[in-house]
């Protein structure tokens, strides 16, 4: 699983540094040459603007049967 998480360090600052969002982008095809990926992305609830957080979900083919959330990305080569 690959998780990538997005902070914003308000002036460069690591100490007032803040997470803004993360996504979790997962091998579903037991890591096949041609590999099928679940990936769901989190944003974290924005304090300036009042947004709450939530969850977004995408894919490029639709959510396979038996999914309980997320999507998929389909047939992608694993070793590029």
């Amino acid at each position: 699983m690959l998780v990538v998480t997005i902070q914003l360090w308000p002036g460069g600052s690591s100490a007032l540094r803040r997470p803004v969002a993360t996504m979790h982008i997962g091998n579903v095809s037991d890591l096949a040459d041609v590999s099928d990926y679940h990936v769901i992305a989190m944003e974290t609830a924005n304090p300036v603007t009042g947004t709450p957080p939530g969850i977004a979900r995408f894919s490029a083919s639709p959510m396979r049967a038996g999914s309980a959330s997320g999507h998929f990305f389909t047939a992608h080569a694993r070793r590029q």
